[in-house]
């Protein structure tokens, strides 16, 4: 049979020839998807339909191809040229994808920090009564920022003062009997004088302070006004607005690219400002891999790439380990600098072959997803 091209002009030829190329691709991409969620949960069924695309992609057009090559009577007087032509072209294109190099880099998510921040909590619980530093304005270390007030506390600190004068009482009417054993008493003074300079300090704990210098952050601080909050409660951050970094969170996968390959440099994009480049030279890697995410805008829960777990209701514990990488951001006045605001870095790495680059990647996978 005479196949005819139902194209009638050129233009309509190319572009049938790019729908026929991305259609190509497209399935490829949606029965790779399909078999990677199979294999998944039916690993043998993912298989056998991986070897049915197989046959049915590259096999059986391979083999057609070669027939055609070798049995079309179209190329009865030009046969060792289309083998010629065929092989040079295959050749070439596996020349290419192996030996010359493309440019190579990866990309992480992450957050901007402040490098001095602090999470500002309450040593002791109590009901807020006054917000002594206003949220959004500077203050210095030490500078008061909430005061709370326990009456549980005032009362256990009259009682321990009252035990104390007890023992301090009983202790000097033993010394005038000359009471030979005064060892228990004394260590029962001793036990009171404890209890009071630890129940003192729970109630200076009660106004909060700044550790450092910083901006006092706490939008929602004033309707806690009242409230009892129990120890440990999360009042706001303290942030220094002095200098800031990105921290990065690199997938397991992208280990070997970020330890054992020269990184060229690197560039950070902010969401809400993706056309402005923040360049960074300095970055640092953690040791040891992280399994705290440093933002809960990272985790699936809030819409970001990192896979947490399930049983975590912050979302911030990851389900598989990864590395934190923290890299220094020079000032720019096109970016508002805001601590927590998310973002992703790009690593750029020596140039590379592109057929490396997938059989990795296609190793990286199998071992992550099925320890083939």
């Amino acid at each position: 049979k005479k196949s005819e091209s139902p194209a009638r002009t050129r233009s309509e030829a190319v572009w049938l020839a790019v729908y026929g190329v991305a259609s190509g691709v497209y399935r490829v991409i949606v029965f790779g998807g399909i078999l990677l969620v199979v294999a998944d949960h039916f690993f043998l069924i993912g298989i056998v339909m991986a070897a049915a695309c197989f046959i049915s992609w590259i096999t059986v057009p391979v083999g057609k191809f070669i027939h055609y090559l070798t049995s079309s009577p179209k190329l009865d007087r030009q046969r060792p040229r289309a083998f010629a032509v065929s092989l040079t072209m295959v050749a070439l294109v596996l020349g290419v994808l192996q030996f010359v190099p493309f440019p190579s880099h990866f990309r992480a998510p992450g957050v901007m920090q402040a490098q001095q921040w602090t999470q500002v909590v309450n040593e002791t619980a109590g009901h807020l009564t006054e917000l002594l530093a206003p949220p959004g304005k500077l203050v210095s270390a030490g500078q008061p920022l909430v005061r709370l007030r326990s009456v549980e506390l005032e009362l256990e600190l009259a009682q321990a003062r009252a035990s104390k004068v007890e023992v301090e009482t009983r202790l000097r009417t033993a010394l005038a009997r000359e009471t030979a054993d005064l060892k228990p008493m004394r260590s029962m003074l001793e036990t009171a004088t404890n209890r009071v300079a630890k129940l003192l300090a729970d109630q200076m704990a009660l106004i909060v302070r700044a550790r450092h210098d910083g901006l006092w952050v706490a939008p929602e601080l004033n309707d806690s006004v009242g409230r009892w909050l129990p120890r440990g409660t999360s009042l706001g951050l303290l942030v220094n607005p002095t200098g800031f970094q990105f921290t990065a969170t690199v997938k397991q996968e992208e280990a070997a690219a970020l330890f054992a390959r020269k990184l060229a440099g690197a560039e950070v994009r902010l969401y809400g400002q993706v056309g402005d480049v923040l360049e960074t030279h300095r970055w640092t890697v953690v040791p040891g891999g992280q399994g705290v995410l440093p933002s809960p805008a990272l985790g699936w829960h809030a819409g970001g790439e990192m896979p947490v777990t399930r049983d975590d209701p912050h979302g911030v514990k990851s389900a598989e380990p990864f590395f934190e990488v923290h890299a220094e951001l020079g000032a720019d006045e096109r970016i508002a600098f805001l601590h927590g605001r998310s973002g992703k870095i790009r690593f750029e790495q020596e140039w590379e072959p592109l057929l490396p680059r997938w059989i990795r990647s296609l190793r990286q996978l199998l071992q992550k997803r099925y320890q083939l």
